[in-house]
């Protein structure tokens, strides 16, 4: 926990060689930045424990290394994307 407030900062997707984002037990509100689609390195994003709405950015679908991801307890309305279902890895 880092006691974030607010939206996510978009300047954020100018990162691009991070492997692991954790913003996860946030206040964090709002939707998820579109831009968050160029973080392609990405193989962890946390964002779960938050107060996030709105669609998950069709974006999502360029972080083809992505092996977790969690959205879970936030406020989103909508049915997970299918694009999620070809850019995550199932391992068991």
């Amino acid at each position: 926990m880092n006691k974030l407030t607010g939206s996510i900062p978009p300047e954020l997707s100018h990162a691009t060689q991070i492997h692991e984002l954790d913003l996860s037990s946030n206040s964090l509100v709002g939707v998820i930045p579109k831009d968050f689609g160029r973080l392609t390195s990405l193989v962890e994003l946390k964002l779960d424990c938050n107060q996030l709405w709105g669609p998950i950015p069709s974006e999502f679908g360029s972080l083809t290394d992505i092996e977790y991801l969690d959205l879970s307890t936030n406020k989103f309305n909508e049915s997970i994307p299918a694009f999620l279902a070809t850019c995550l890895t199932y391992t068991t």
